[in-house]
């Protein structure tokens, strides 16, 4: 900090009291000034946006969030309702002139620093900027897509590459944020600009000279619609596709041309008079106006009755325009004119224009319906490629045939979990019949196959997933296992390393309740990350996550995880774990989960806790020699005494000669590793059931070949 008597910055040579600092303590006051004015008019503005009459607030509201009930907030929470207060102040216009609620305000101001303020706060619009950097209470922002520099003083500190969306307002020789920011996290933005560039293509069909800012001063909240479809694109899987266009271009005009016939203007003011007593508002009147005008610069007619013409006019804009059911009748009487004038009048407009449905040169971009439309033809349009939005699309226009899948596939689903694969498989395929879209069918008919051993088939059934699901978590692990099962190890890799890519990412990004809805691709991914043996990426995942939800399966996953890579104490905290969840699961629905996950291969690592589940189990149980079963899996965590004793003990007490055969299936699976195959070796020969010298066949990098035992 520069001392009083210090020498100048500047270097002029003199004190810094004698200097620049009588100059710069009058900025900060001014700066002070215009910091007391900027909080005072924020306040004053959201009382005043407060105040407003409920019928004014609530149709600003039924705009801004869509297709709300009652035109509500579809989100209660503080910060979405300072997002609508900032559009319903700055942005939305009202009255017969498309009034803004600032200017209404800032004729009750007196005060001319305010004033300065308003009239400067008048020409902003909304944004979308990336943080750059920071320095003391100021934070570096840029534009998105213009590359506007912005020096911003605001209470605490967005993250580095992040996206925010909002208005910023010039405060002195600063810029301030309006109400609220909206930051989102690693929101891919390369993915939004094309569809923002798309959509102000499409905003020029009615208004040839429009750039950026009128694209966000006036279609706000529709940007933040597309913004929200691509977080779930992105989210899902999903590709985004460019809806086609509109077939011309709108010249733009609410006013006729100095050179017009005065006629002209009198049918424009009879459509403006009618609209008016419809109720209809400001922005759906300059739409029937472009309408007309456009009509007008085609045909050139020479008007000789106006109210005529401002009756095709109107029967065409609630017809081709609104989608309303007006007939030429209600046109005609309204305006004193037969219906067959007004319907030669609109056929005259419609094949001058070459009108569509829903033009995009006169529809009302902001009508929730049409904006609910619009987003879903960004997901839809070509051909379908989402994770969520076939079924959904598919609903909208099928929704029987979504409900039969639906109810096909929860019926599958509890024969499944009574492993019976056959009659599940007829309850999918015929899912798949109804609806050939519904991916959580075709993932199950692909489990289904995996579960019992049939790989190939496996493979088949969840590839198509993948061609307009790439990052499907589930789909990739489960694909991973079977490739792995079948000795593709370099496929088995690739699908496992983009499915962890996918799911570090919304570990990075996303909430905990999103996670929370994506458990079944969190249990397929660290299955095959178990099945591979991928011990410190289980690992790394297992620390990041919150293990609150995990079953039994899932933390002795962990446990294993964690003991090979070295982390000792944490493996028996988490087997500690894994027996307080154990008692929850029937003991033999246990064990025979378990032995089936031995046969798949899925457990790379772990010691079982067999103490438990033996005093689960009553002597003369006639699921006892399970127990010997489950003794087998043991095996796996390596040739130790411990390994050797409960093999050992399993065939001994249970006289259950399916260990041995388990033993050798061990060394002749594609699934196991080579450890897990020598630690079958050893304790097959603890057993007996080879000796030292022996030759026993065993596949080795998917060859079979014969291993002399040591």
């Amino acid at each position: 900090m520069v001392g009083r008597n210090d020498p100048c910055p500047c270097g002029s040579g003199k004190k810094y009291k004698k200097c620049c600092m009588p100059a710069e303590q009058v900025v900060s006051l001014a700066g002070a000034r215009y910091e007391r004015a900027f909080i005072t008019l924020l306040s004053d503005l959201a009382a005043y946006c407060e105040g407003l009459p409920d019928e004014e607030s609530e149709e600003a509201a039924a705009i801004f969030y869509g297709l709300s009930a009652d035109g509500q907030p579809a989100d209660e929470e503080e910060e979405a309702h300072y997002h609508f207060l900032d559009w319903l102040a700055f942005s939305h216009q009202t009255g017969d002139d498309g009034e803004l609620i600032l200017d209404r305000f800032a004729r009750e101001r007196t005060d001319p620093m305010e004033l300065e303020l308003l009239e400067a706060w008048r020409h902003t619009r909304p944004g979308i900027y990336r943080m750059e950097g920071a320095e003391g209470r100021h934070v570096h922002f840029r534009d998105c897509l213009t590359g506007q520099a912005y020096q911003v003083s605001m209470n605490g500190k967005p993250k580095v590459g992040n996206v925010l969306m909002g208005r910023l307002l010039p405060v002195g020789e600063g810029w301030r944020p309006s109400y609220e920011l909206q930051e989102l996290n690693n929101f891919p933005m390369a993915e939004l600009t094309p569809v923002l560039e798309a959509e102000l293509a499409r905003m020029r069909l009615a208004y040839p000279e429009a750039g950026w800012d009128q694209l966000f001063a006036h279609r706000w909240p529709l940007v933040r619609d597309l913004v929200a479809i691509i977080s779930t694109a992105v989210h899902h899987q999903s590709q985004i596709r460019q809806p086609a266009l509109g077939p011309a271009q709108s010249l733009g005009r609410t006013s006729p041309p100095p050179e017009a016939p005065a006629a002209w203007g009198d049918v424009a003011r009879l459509v403006v008079e009618h609209m008016k007593a419809e109720g209809l508002p400001f922005f759906e009147r300059q739409s029937a106006l472009r309408l007309w005008f456009d009509a007008a610069d085609a045909l050139k007619p020479k008007v000789t009755r106006p109210e005529a013409w401002a009756a095709g006019v109107l029967y065409t804009w609630h017809h081709w325009v609104a989608g309303d059911d007006m007939t030429q009748s209600d046109a005609a009487t309204d305006l004193g004119v037969s219906a067959t004038t007004a319907g030669q009048k609109a056929r005259a407009i419609v094949d001058a224009l070459g009108l569509v449905e829903d033009d995009d040169r006169y529809a009302d971009p902001l009508d929730p319906l049409n904006r609910m439309n619009l987003c879903m033809s960004y997901l839809t349009a070509g051909t379908v490629q989402t994770l969520s939005d076939p079924i959904l699309t598919a609903a909208l226009e099928e929704p029987d045939t979504v409900a039969a899948a639906e109810k096909l596939n929860v019926e599958a689903q509890k024969l499944m979990n009574r492993q019976q694969w056959a009659a599940a498989r007829s309850k999918l395929n015929r899912a798949l019949d109804e609806c050939p879209v519904f991916v959580p069918a075709r993932n199950n008919l692909a489990l289904s196959y995996y579960m019992e051993n049939n790989y190939a088939a496996a493979v088949k059934a969840a590839e198509p997933v993948l061609d307009t699901h790439p990052e499907y978590v589930f789909t990739l692990g489960l694909l991973a296992e079977a490739h792995f099962r079948l000795g593709q190890e370099r496929k088995a890799a690739e699908r496992l390393t983009r499915a962890m890519g996918i799911y570090r990412r919304w570990l990075a990004d996303e909430t905990p309740e999103f996670l929370a809805e994506r458990q079944s691709d969190r249990q397929r991914l660290w299955a095959a990350l178990a099945a591979l043996e991928w011990d410190r990426e289980l690992w790394e995942l297992a620390r990041q996550e919150d293990l609150s939800s995990l079953d039994p399966q899932g933390w002795m996953w962990a446990a294993a995880a964690a003991d090979r890579v070295g982390e000792r104490a944490v493996a028996k905290e988490w087997l500690a774990r894994a027996r307080e969840a154990w008692p929850q699961v029937q003991p033999f629905e246990a064990l025979l989960g378990a032995i089936r996950k031995m046969e798949e291969g899925l457990i790379p690592a772990f010691r079982l806790d067999f103490d438990t589940t033996l005093e689960s189990l009553q002597p003369g149980s006639a699921h006892l020699s399970a127990l010997a079963r489950a003794v087998a899996i043991s095996m796996i965590w390596g040739p130790d005494a411990r390994v050797a004793e409960g093999f050992a003990e399993g065939l001994a007490l249970y006289g259950d000669p399916w260990v041995v055969e388990l033993g050798r299936a061990v060394l002749a699976g594609r699934g196991p590793s080579e450890r897990v195959k020598m630690a079958a070796l050893t304790a097959l020969r603890e057993l007996g059931a080879v000796k030292r010298g022996q030759k026993v066949e065993m596949l080795v990098n998917g060859v079979m070949r014969s291993v002399t035992v040591k």
